[in-house]
């Protein structure tokens, strides 16, 4: 949808059609058959500029979705921005200001998340918000944990697990 357009080899509908995208990317997406591709990826972080400032190299785990293969119609206006071995799974724009890309749960991951919320905080200017954010680090994951084992409790404390067995 970020792209200039979108080909669909009458995947989604009984004729092929071809329809624009925003155009803020340089790049087309191809439906040529029905294949939803569903996986669970580790990635490295391709761009260092914009909004994915200091996240270059930075690695990202998140689940791959999508139908349709993207492809760069112009390196110079649009930049690979998140890979996985052979696999362009994000493009950004020259500028590093739109991005989009495949991974599902990207933001959970620090790399994406800090450069993003350091990107929001040097536009504020706001300083002592950064190094706040910075200090926190947010341990995410282990939240999560925490609310996953305390949800497993209610579940064991009010079901009646033997009927699903």
């Amino acid at each position: 949808m970020l792209g200039k357009e979108i080909i669909d080899n009458a995947i989604e509908g009984d004729e092929a059609s071809r329809i624009s995208g925003l155009g803020f990317l340089d790049i087309s997406t191809e439906f040529k058959e029905y294949n939803k591709e569903k996986s669970l990826v580790e990635a490295e972080i391709a761009c260092n500029r914009g909004m994915l400032r200091g996240a270059e190299n930075g690695i990202i785990k998140g689940y791959e979705i999508h139908m349709g293969r993207s492809r760069i119609l112009n390196v110079r206006n649009t930049k690979v921005a998140i890979k996985s071995k052979n696999k362009i799974l994000g493009a950004c724009d020259g500028s590093g200001m739109v991005f989009g890309c495949y991974v599902h749960g990207l933001f959970d991951m620090p790399p994406l998340r800090n450069s993003l919320l350091n990107f929001i905080t040097e536009k504020k200017k706001n300083k002592r918000a950064r190094a706040k954010r910075k200090a926190a680090s947010f341990k995410i994951h282990e939240i999560w944990e925490k609310e996953i084992g305390r949800i497993a409790e209610v579940v064991k404390n009010n079901v009646a697990m033997e009927s699903f067995i």
